[in-house]
């Protein structure tokens, strides 16, 4: 029952426990149990800030970035992710990443961006771990290391990443910094379909005509 939970989450606010105080920040941003209303949300979430929640850190500058019951900032979204990307929050470490990528609230900075990206990588992030090695394939923002990018599309592609596991299969299909294996870029494709990925289906089917 997510009205008792919040009735519950409620008391405890304001008992000034501060992960109930996070959870009514969650609750008035996802319309649980309580309509939807980001500004109570942002009022919530600076509380729980106040009191160094991490979490907090992270959805007031998703708040911020969206402009959701805030005037949109993305300097303040940028502030408010690096202090939970200091933190060894994973989601803002990436969030710094793509920020820096594409130059959002600061300065376009790809060697800073890698340095976010591979933070959140190493933390287990799959969409880092493709980003990465998307950079290191292309050589953005770090010298051009294809040893280093089928590396890391590897990793996210045990997670299941579709898109990894489709450009780990482009390289073996052209033998891209490794031997090529048209059986091993199929075996790639197909798993990328397999997870929705429908280049990775065509891929497939474009190798198993072919006889592979």
């Amino acid at each position: 029952d997510f009205v008792k939970s919040f009735e519950w989450y409620h008391l405890a606010a304001t008992q000034g426990d501060g992960f109930a105080i996070y959870k009514i920040g969650t609750a008035f941003q996802g319309g649980i149990g309580v309509e939807r209303d980001y500004k109570e949300a942002m009022n919530w979430y600076q509380l729980a800030a106040s009191q160094e929640n991490v979490e907090a850190f992270v959805n007031i500058g998703y708040l911020y970035s969206e402009g959701l019951g805030v005037e949109q900032n993305f300097t303040s979204a940028l502030e408010w992710y690096r202090k939970a990307a200091e933190k060894n929050n994973t989601q803002a470490q990436y969030n710094l990443g793509l920020m820096y990528q594409y130059g959002i609230g600061i300065k376009q900075d790809l060697p800073e961006a890698v340095k976010w990206y591979g933070l959140a990588a190493e933390a287990g992030m799959a969409n880092a771990q493709f980003n990465l090695g998307l950079f290191y394939e292309h050589g953005k923002g770090v010298t051009k290391n294809i040893s280093q990018a089928i590396n890391w599309y590897r990793i996210a592609g045990e997670q299941g990443d579709a898109l990894s596991l489709y450009n780990l299969g482009t390289l073996y299909y052209k033998g891209s910094g490794i031997e090529q294996n048209k059986h091993v870029a199929k075996e790639l494709f197909g798993r990328s379909c397999d997870n929705q990925f429908q280049q990775g289906c065509d891929s497939y089917k474009n190798l198993n005509k072919e006889g592979y």
